[in-house]
């Protein structure tokens, strides 16, 4: 307990230390020690994960995201109810955790467009999600190890919808009170310029001070990056140059390394002075100075994230986790609190910034590469996928198969056809093999932390009990 209150370790690694001290003590035995991991409730939740999953992947929560917003209208107040209301509705059939990483960047993008501080709507947010855990039996894994726990000691387990009557009650209280009178004790922030639409790359990019950093320059018809790839090129290793966007004729072409540059494309770089104006004397260049825009092909986009406090990348570089081939995106910005004020690094020097927790990253992808960030809780939250018009990340025909297998997996558990356990994990099966989850995000989608320690403190539970130290 002292470990968990003072946070200097992972909860698993704690959980992990007390089932190791309680078998190495000969106060449990390795069989009761390791029971956990093959709790039913354990594996349920391992399941639920990868049906979440399979709603996320076919678009279902961003298609969910839209409605809100359009039932949400133009007041506020009325955006809050509409928004709690809904989001405490997916979190009755998934974890909480997973309900806020789905919705995080879909609420994020309707406070931008409204022009609302996102504090306003986060904090709501969050709280609704906690209370859709008390909607069903499989909304929250302490609903599923008190079940599994009646089980086991001979009583009646809870049903699917036995928590439904008193967490409805508590439900609408919460949402009255965080409507009524609690969203006016959130703080304000600064609230953003209202926006009519989605922000636009141009916005995002100036928002991170690309816009001063960025400069345009064209190749010249005796220039030697003529014929050259973007690849052969080597111009962010070899000229500190970051090619963002090369111009064709008017259209955005998508930078990639096999690229081949042609005579009179114009190229959006961000280099130093010093760096920019070597490039441009060593390939025969001519530096425009007309203000480079922001544009991007329409397969292409930008994104925010957020690293969260135990993400893998704190502390390491973009450079030295291979950002890029990781996740198919480039970090163009960082943004981060120094000296209590926001600073925003944006030079080629932030491919060796250490990060850090909470810093926000600007990245470039294409756009089917950055939804699935989604699946990265773990170590971003992403915040802001800007441009992503309505229907373009819905698969309809994957889509319509997640909901019919979910409604499938809760009709068999409502009406108790087949144990729990049984039925989420046929769920899962199925949405694999119906690929409503690509088999790479299968392992992904799991929150690894959240199962090791439950199992790790089923058997610490079990030794209280059996040791009489619960009635001590």
């Amino acid at each position: 307990m002292t470990l968990f209150v003072s946070d200097r370790l992972r909860l698993d690694v704690v959980a992990m230390l007390s089932l190791l001290a309680l078998i190495l003590t000969g106060v449990a035995s390795v069989d009761v020690g390791l029971a956990g991991f093959s709790n039913p409730a354990v594996l349920m939740i391992a399941g639920l994960f990868v049906v979440g999953a399979g709603l996320t992947e076919t678009g279902i929560a961003d298609w969910l995201g839209r409605k809100l917003e359009l039932a949400g209208g133009t007041s506020e107040l009325r955006l809050v109810v509409v928004m709690m209301a809904g989001t405490a509705f997916v979190s009755a059939f998934m974890s909480s955790t997973g309900t806020v990483a789905i919705l995080l960047p879909v609420v994020g993008g309707i406070a931008a467009r409204r022009g609302i501080a996102p504090s306003r709507l986060f904090m709501p947010l969050a709280f609704a999600a906690h209370l859709g855990s008390n909607l069903t039996l499989i909304s929250t894994p302490p609903n599923l190890l008190v079940s599994d726990a009646l089980s086991a000691a001979g009583h009646e387990p809870f049903r699917f919808f036995s928590f439904s009557v008193p967490g409805v009650a508590a439900l609408v209280v919460g949402v009255a009170y965080v409507a009524l009178a609690g969203r006016h004790l959130l703080p304000r922030g600064t609230e953003p310029e209202a926006r009519p639409g989605a922000v636009s790359d141009h916005e995002l990019a100036s928002e991170y001070g690309l816009g001063d950093a960025l400069r345009s320059v064209r190749i010249g018809p005796s220039s030697r990056l003529i014929g050259e790839t973007l690849a052969a090129s080597n111009l962010r290793a070899g000229q500190e140059v970051t090619v963002v966007a090369v111009l064709r004729d008017g259209e955005s072409l998508r930078v990639m390394p096999s690229l081949t540059f042609q005579p009179f494309d114009d190229l959006l770089v961000i280099a130093s002075d010093q760096a920019l104006h070597a490039f441009v004397t060593s390939f025969g260049l001519v530096q425009l100075s007309t203000p480079a825009t922001f544009s991007l092909p329409p397969e292409e986009g930008l994104a925010e994230i957020v690293l969260p406090r135990r993400s893998r990348l704190v502390g390491r570089s973009a450079r030295a986790i291979q950002f890029r081939d990781r996740y198919r995106a480039t970090v163009l910005g960082v943004r981060r609190v120094e000296g209590g004020r926001q600073v925003s690094h944006t030079r080629l020097a932030l491919r060796d910034l250490v990060l850090a927790a909470g810093d926000t990253l600007l990245i470039k992808g294409r756009r089917k590469y950055l939804k699935n960030l989604h699946q990265e809780r773990n170590d971003m939250v992403l915040v802001s996928e800007p441009g992503a018009g309505p229907g373009v990340l819905l698969d309809r025909t994957r889509a319509l198969v997640a909901v019919i297998i979910t409604l499938a997996m809760l009709v068999v558990m409502a009406f108790a056809w087949l144990p729990n356990v049984v039925a989420v994990l046929a769920a899962a099966l199925l949405m694999v093999l119906a690929q409503c989850v690509r088999p790479s995000e299968i392992y992904r989608s799991v929150n690894w932390e959240s199962l090791v320690l439950i199992a790790c403190l089923i058997p610490l539970a079990s030794v209280l009990e059996r040791s009489g130290a619960t009635t001590a």
